[in-house]
């Protein structure tokens, strides 16, 4: 058996709130994927002739290993299907990774993939086994990995976006959106309230928006999307009619046609090429006003504390 110590090279890359990213990367190359003994079926994956290592730093949870990889076909009948790698962890946990698809190939494919099946590992820190091998056994050198990279993935927790706070009490608020832009503004409730939210005075700003036509959504705090609304309100116009919002921090985004809102993470993007002028209204329904004041007064009060 060909056993390499490989030290490899490990790349801190960048991470972007919200999804899961790579924290660390390996990569290999030249990588004998074979395995040795008698040929034929062999489903445990057993006896690979090509063993490589690498040493992670850790330090984050660890969520997926992804990979992206070309191999060339030792012409010997090696299907896509058959290339596989035996992971083994720092804390000895283990797990046989199907590498690639399908039957047959020619030359040079790529192949990629994920595996969730190290997911339950807190800190994937220390080293890392990678025991190459077959699935099934054809004579000669089944197949080469030319390069195959590892990215060891963890989920990064949204962030709030960047906002300006507005009050829940009949506000008013006017903003000037450049193409494409993305407005947003946040409040806070202190018990349930029915409120509503629009951008229907938006003609009556200094410089009305060019198209008419605005697009407003509403996220919670854990950055889910709970409504959003093109038309609802005058002509293109928005409305939003909330009934019984619970108590916590939202946060509207405010946008022109055509604005697109994902459904966590605060994801909204807009195509728009309009500009100009929008005015933003929320208004609570008049039996929720003295709630609204009690949780202000509440709040003043504690800030006098």
């Amino acid at each position: 058996m060909l056993s390499k110590h490989l030290l490899a090279s490990l790349a801190v890359l960048t991470l972007s709130a919200g999804v899961v990213m790579a924290q660390e990367s390996v990569t290999f190359t030249n990588v004998i994927s074979d395995s040795s003994g008698p040929g034929g079926s062999n489903p445990s994956c057993s006896g690979g002739v090509d063993v490589r290592t690498a040493n992670l730093a850790g330090g984050y949870n660890l969520d997926n290993i992804s990979w992206n990889g070309n191999a060339v076909s030792g012409g010997t009948g090696t299907f896509g299907s058959e290339l596989a790698v035996r992971l083994t962890a720092p804390d000895s946990t283990t797990a046989l990774v199907t590498l690639g698809t399908g039957t047959t190939w020619s030359g040079s494919r790529n192949f990629t993939g994920t595996t969730s099946a190290f997911a339950a590992i807190n800190d994937p820190v220390g080293l890392w086994t990678f025991d190459f091998c077959e699935t099934y056994n054809d004579p000669g050198i089944d197949a080469t990995w030319t390069d195959i990279r590892f990215d060891f993935l963890r989920f990064v927790e949204p962030t709030a976006p960047v906002s300006t706070p507005v009050s829940p009490y009949n506000s008013k608020t006017i903003g000037t959106l450049a193409a494409g832009a993305i407005h947003w503004y946040s409040f806070t409730i202190w018990d349930f309230v029915d409120i509503t939210i629009d951008t229907n005075d938006t003609p009556n700003t200094p410089n009305p928006l060019s198209s008419g036509d605005t697009e407003i959504g509403i996220y919670n705090s854990s950055g889910n999307l709970i409504a959003n609304d093109d038309d609802g309100g005058n002509g293109l116009l928005s409305f939003l009619n909330l009934p019984g919002l619970a108590p916590g921090t939202y946060y509207v985004a405010v946008g022109a046609f055509n604005t697109t809102f994902g459904a966590t993470g605060w994801n909204v993007t807009s195509t728009s090429t309009a500009t100009g002028d929008y005015s933003l209204t929320l208004t609570p329904e008049p039996g929720t006003l003295a709630l609204l004041g009690l949780g202000a007064l509440a709040l003043r009060r504690r800030n006098r504390k």
